[in-house]
């Protein structure tokens, strides 16, 4: 009896034998309170709106604001390139035709009566057409950029290749408008014709005596008035629509040039307040003593 009494009491489980046991080891897991105050402070991590190399980030409602902005300009700048490229485009393609159908009717001094003068003009029409192709390819250009996919952020570049290329526009606009409309102007008086003042010459003039005769009620004998070589009429006004688009691309390059400073100033802002709340953050731990700086490599 004493054997099996002995046997029955070291067959207990240890839980049984030693109450106090669990509560003792729950007591040594559970882990002392923290005294350092640097362990409670959350170090902010870079998000994906800042570079990869940066250390730092701005708060959370700063970031949101950014990029929501960020993404309005990215399609605004979309929007911008589209259109300035569909109405140089369009340009291109008044001047070209122009400039087409010139040299297929000119063919030179040997014929007894000829169509163009052989001193005309054509630079008005080439100050249209060599802007114009040169903004399409820059817009092109930037298109196919800031459509390539990177891991990096490049939105400050974005902007300032958009501002840059804005610029370009610009400049070129700022030569072609003045020099076609100077070279074209009817009310003042040139040593050379230009294609656009030869062909409306033939086409208001015709229009004008028409409409003239036709109030004054003069006999004109032909059935459908003066008429005007073929083609002069849509030749001229092609050559109106093309100084036209470049004036509308003129007002699309300065849109597009407020809108890449306005994105890189949000950029600039951005970076600011990522900065300011970095140092921030190193002044606190400064003085918080017995703390050391985490290693961001």
């Amino acid at each position: 009896m004493g054997i099996e009494a002995e046997t029955t009491s070291t067959s207990r489980p240890a839980s049984l034998q030693q109450p106090g046991s669990r509560t003792e080891s729950r007591s040594s897991t559970r882990k002392e309170p923290i005294d350092n105050a640097s362990a409670l402070k959350t170090i902010p991590s870079p998000l994906l709106t800042s570079s990869l190399h940066s250390r730092n980030s701005a708060t959370s409602a700063q970031e949101s604001a950014y990029l929501t902005k960020a993404k309005l300009l990215w399609w605004t700048r979309l929007a911008l390139v589209l259109l300035i490229t569909a109405t140089s485009t369009a340009a291109i393609g008044c001047a070209g035709h122009v400039l087409h159908d010139y040299n297929g009717t000119s063919f030179g001094r040997h014929r007894y009566l000829p169509l163009w003068p052989a001193n005309i003009d054509i630079r008005p029409t080439l100050a249209v057409l060599i802007p114009a192709a040169i903004i399409v390819a820059s817009s092109v250009m930037y298109l196919v950029f800031s459509l390539i996919p990177t891991p990096y952020s490049r939105t400050l570049m974005y902007n300032v290749v958009f501002t840059a290329v804005s610029a370009v526009g610009v400049i070129l606009c700022l030569f072609a408008i003045p020099f076609n409309t100077l070279h074209t102007d009817p009310s003042t008086h040139h040593s050379r014709d230009s294609l656009q003042s030869w062909t409306c010459k033939f086409a208001d003039g015709a229009a004008k005596f028409n409409s003239d005769a036709l109030a004054l009620q003069l006999p004109v004998f032909m059935s459908g008035g003066v008429p005007v070589p073929a083609g002069f009429k849509r030749l001229c006004m092609e050559s109106k629509v093309g100084l036209g688009l470049m004036v509308a691309v003129f007002v699309l390059e300065i849109a597009s040039c407020a809108v890449g400073g306005a994105g890189m100033m949000l950029e600039k802002q951005m970076h600011e307040a990522r900065k300011a709340r970095y140092a921030n953050n190193e002044k606190d731990e400064d003085e918080i003593p017995g703390t050391s700086r985490p290693f961001l490599g």
